[in-house]
């Protein structure tokens, strides 16, 4: 039987232009109609302004009323009670953050700041062209990063820009195992592979990583999770759909990627994708979710998931971003890689404004003085 909260998808509709004071929208998916009655008779019990049509229901109110929304179904009878239960839960992400994650012998809070993800490129067929040659080079960089500002290294052996060709496992490994035993001794960041493959990611988790960062959500090797949990380790799971790819003369990009309702089903995708992550026994504290950007979407939709980021929020999960020197922006603007930092900034920026809480990022320097004064307007966290 398909969970309620995969078919209700409940999220509060926003954008980076809606107004600090407009009513709160709440956007409800494939309700029965037995859910549509409760949810009709408890929208006018507190004056909540409610549209149902045949592919779900928007309510509109004040935080107030959709906090009394709420309780009045969670007060009442099945199924309305469950509905409430979902849409109290909703309201309390939006608006709050998520618990405290543990990588390694760190503690994150979320919440009060951004955090830095410096990214070592360890495969030469990286579309940024910022691959490490050897562990000396990656040594170097990591300690370059911790001095500008990074909090995690995100360390990978294979490119997943679109149209990559796959990387045997063996080969992977080769590249990311001598340089993690060496960050391990070389720097006190929490370090993370970024694997889609299990047995990558066992080897790399005892090799001194603590965080498991899958661009596939899931999609590529059913065991990743089950390693992840074996390991405590905290684990991102990516919104990243099958699409055809192609390549220009900016780089590869997705020309065509067929979507209904874009956030609707980015949002649905990550609900089930960290449902398995918790079936397999990872602990919901320790699953961070990353919307995709560039993965399985076009410059357009990237774009329109960029501007509607915050809906993510309705998740409970700390939202990790990871835009840098991406398509997306030199598609935009017309831009090789090797000058999209200006537009990577943007994005970083209104991603914090829209409550991302890691922001995965080559250029580490500039993008943590970037997130300082982001935070120090958004979160008052300057200094921190």
């Amino acid at each position: 039987m398909t969970d309620p909260l995969l078919r209700w998808n409940p999220r509060f509709l926003t954008a980076v232009d809606t107004p600090p004071d407009a009513p709160l929208l709440l956007r409800l998916e494939a309700l029965a109609p037995d859910e549509a009655a409760a949810l009709r008779r408890a929208a006018a019990a507190v004056w909540a302004r409610l549209v149902l049509g045949p592919h779900g229901a928007l309510v509109a109110g004040t935080h107030q009323q959709q906090a009394a929304l709420a309780r009045r179904l969670a007060g009442g009878p099945e199924p309305g009670a469950a509905l409430g239960r979902a849409l109290a839960a909703t309201l309390a992400h939006q608006y709050g953050a998520p618990p405290p994650t543990r990588l390694g012998e760190h503690t994150w809070t979320w919440g009060r700041r951004t955090y830095v993800m410096g990214i070592l490129n360890l495969s030469p067929e990286s579309f940024a062209g910022d691959a490490v040659p050897d562990v000396a080079a990656a040594v170097a960089r990591a300690r370059e990063f911790a001095a500008a500002g990074a909090d995690l290294l995100d360390v990978g052996g294979e490119s997943t820009r679109p149209g990559a060709p796959p990387v045997p496992a063996e080969v992977e490994l080769a590249r990311v195992l001598p340089v993690l035993q060496a960050l391990r001794e070389a720097v006190a960041l929490p370090l993370s592979i970024d694997t889609y493959k299990a047995r990558v990611a066992e080897a790399a988790l005892a090799a001194g990583a603590c965080v498991v960062n899958d661009v596939t959500g899931l999609r590529a090797d059913l065991d990743l999770a089950a390693v992840a949990a074996a390991h405590g380790a905290a684990l991102i799971v990516t919104h990243n759909r099958p699409a055809a790819a192609a390549r220009g003369a900016l780089g590869s990009y997705h020309p065509h990627v067929a979507y209904t309702d874009l956030l609707g089903e980015v949002l649905r995708e990550l609900r089930a994708a960290v449902a398995q992550a918790e079936a397999a026994g990872v602990a919901p504290t320790q699953i961070l979710v990353d919307p995709g950007i560039g993965f399985g979407k076009t410059r357009e939709q990237n774009l329109e998931l960029l501007a509607r980021l915050g809906e993510l929020r309705a998740l409970g999960r700390p939202l990790v971003l990871g835009t840098s020197r991406k398509s997306v922006i030199g598609l935009t603007l017309n831009l090789p890689v090797d000058q999209r930092v200006e537009g990577t900034a943007a994005t970083v920026a209104l991603g914090v404004r829209a409550g991302a809480d890691v922001v995965r990022v080559h250029d580490v320097r500039s993008m943590a003085l970037v997130t300082r004064l982001a935070d120090a307007i958004v979160r008052g966290a300057a200094g921190e």
